[in-house]
């Protein structure tokens, strides 16, 4: 359980998270997880219109929810209908929501003109996704479902002091973000093509535009030259 600051000036007072120089909020802990999976099919574009709202802490300044809305147009020249009667694609719509004062059931859901693809809870460290095809109508019961099992990694691992081998449930996923990371290394990358520095960049930014809406504090960070490049130069040098 986390623990609220008696004075929330001193950042060593409470849990890091209720603190704005430590990099506290919803925003900043929780909210890059939804906000990588929204803005996954459009990479570093830059959403057209954003609208947030939340709830900010008066007391530690921090943002303990944060709702944001993305919209998108359609890229690719003029839209055309899929079949004769149906409207040309305008573009798409994102809706985000985290928070660290209660728990959503952690589902994210992309939706599309023939169906949906959910990616189940946890949703931030999933073990498998369920795609549904809709049937003839609008809200048809008879949707065609099918579900997809991520394989887990096949590497054992140790365990930690407290006797179980990650501390929080699915860690063991990240074995597959190190193996990426491993891969660009060997090759000299200064960044994973699946998710890119401009990406990251845009996620931040959306961050600070949430943080902006709901009138809590941004973390003042200092200026500092590219870590990436001259960490993957001195590797290979």
């Amino acid at each position: 359980r986390r623990r609220y600051p008696v004075d929330a000036s001193d950042p060593k007072s409470g849990d890091p998270i209720y603190h704005a120089s430590l990099g506290g909020g919803a925003l900043l802990w929780a909210g890059p997880y939804p906000l990588a999976a929204g803005t996954l099919p459009f990479g570093a574009t830059a959403p057209l219109r954003v609208a947030a709202a939340g709830v900010a802490d008066p007391s530690t300044g921090i943002d303990l929810s944060c709702g944001l809305t993305l919209s998108y147009s359609k890229p690719g020249g003029p839209a055309t209908a899929s079949k004769e009667g149906s409207c040309p694609p305008r573009g798409a719509t994102v809706s985000v929501y985290t928070s660290i004062d209660a728990e959503t059931r952690e589902t994210t859901t992309y939706v599309g003109q023939k169906g949906r693809v959910i990616v189940l809870p946890p949703a931030h460290c999933p073990t498998c996704l369920r795609i549904e095809l809709k049937g003839a109508g609008r809200g048809a019961a008879d949707a065609t479902e099918e579900t997809f099992a991520f394989p887990p990694p096949k590497r054992p691992f140790a365990k930690t002091p407290g006797g179980d081998f990650f501390y929080y449930p699915n860690s063991q996923g990240f074995a597959y973000e190190a193996a990426a990371v491993t891969r660009c290394l060997y090759a000299g990358l200064a960044e994973c093509p699946q998710f890119t520095l401009d990406e990251s960049l845009r996620v931040l930014a959306l961050i600070d535009a949430g943080k902006e809406a709901v009138g809590a504090k941004k973390r003042e960070l200092p200026s500092a030259p590219s870590v990436t490049s001259t960490f993957v130069d001195a590797l290979f040098s």
